[in-house]
């Protein structure tokens, strides 16, 4: 919290709509957009207004009041499509003023939040930014910086792969195939290119490494690196529980088996 200043904006998930953050960030004058989390009560205040149409559904605003706290912005996105827990409503809070930002801004600006979580997801996963055996925490953030060092890497090829390949999105190249291709060749190409093979692009200037770049690019198949399109996702009912209380996912999954060889039986 000391570490936000004025004029920042603070996007955060629901666990973390609590009214001391919001309180606390409201102090040091700073903005805040989070999602509303079901353990903050609200206070409905005024008329719900339209605001029209987002990239996920329409769009509406209203004023209300955080477990008697402070008061500040409601924006409700209606869903055309349901989210995993099947509702369809979502609640953002914030004090943005309209004047500095309209409802359907924020509401798309939270989407790009989870650009965030995806890259994170995928350091975890494609470039083994958590290393469980460093238990040193200085080498655990030298693993990290390496990892997200990577990640620019990645990134400067999907931009080259998509200048040669105008055709295809910037989000339609897949960074774990792109990942196991460098982590697959790379010894390979230390034995089978020399050395001073590559000592021309260390005195390349930027414009002349993205020309390369493109150039390499261009030959490159689309399809070897391309993204594998899954088919749409089952919406599952879950279990709605009190406030406090825990559902065993060993339960869940022990009474899915059961129903399922019920239904087995049965046919």
């Amino acid at each position: 919290m000391p570490q936000v200043k004025a004029g920042d904006l603070i996007m955060a998930d629901r666990n973390f709509c609590t009214l001391e953050l919001l309180t606390g960030i409201e102090k040091r004058n700073g903005a805040f957009l989070v999602r509303h989390h079901k353990g903050s009560s609200l206070i409905w205040q005024g008329q719900r207004k339209a605001c029209g149409r987002g990239r996920t559904g329409r769009v509406y605003e209203q004023h209300v009041r955080v477990s008697d706290g402070i008061t500040c912005r409601a924006i409700l996105v209606q869903r055309d499509k349901p989210l995993q827990d099947g509702s369809r409503e979502v609640i953002l809070l914030t004090n943005v003023p309209a004047t500095k930002a309209s409802a359907r801004r924020l509401a798309e600006l939270y989407l790009q939040r989870w650009t965030i979580e995806e890259t994170f997801r995928q350091l975890t996963e494609y470039l083994s930014c958590e290393v469980s055996t460093l238990g040193y925490p200085k080498a655990a953030l030298f693993a990290f910086t390496l990892a997200v060092l990577a990640y620019n890497a990645l990134a400067c090829v999907k931009a080259a792969l998509a200048k040669g390949h105008p055709r295809t999105k910037g989000d339609d190249w897949s960074s774990f195939y792109l990942a196991w291709e460098v982590k697959a060749a790379f010894d390979g190409l230390l034995v089978a290119v020399p050395p001073e093979q590559w000592q021309p692009f260390a005195v390349m200037t930027a414009d002349e490494f993205a020309q390369a770049l493109q150039g390499i690019a261009e030959s490159a198949d689309p399809l070897r690196y391309a993204k594998r399109k899954r088919g749409p996702k089952k919406a599952i009912q879950r279990e709605k529980v009190s406030r406090g209380s825990h559902v065993s996912t060993a339960k869940v999954l022990a009474r899915r088996e059961t129903k399922r060889r019920l239904m087995a039986n049965a046919s």
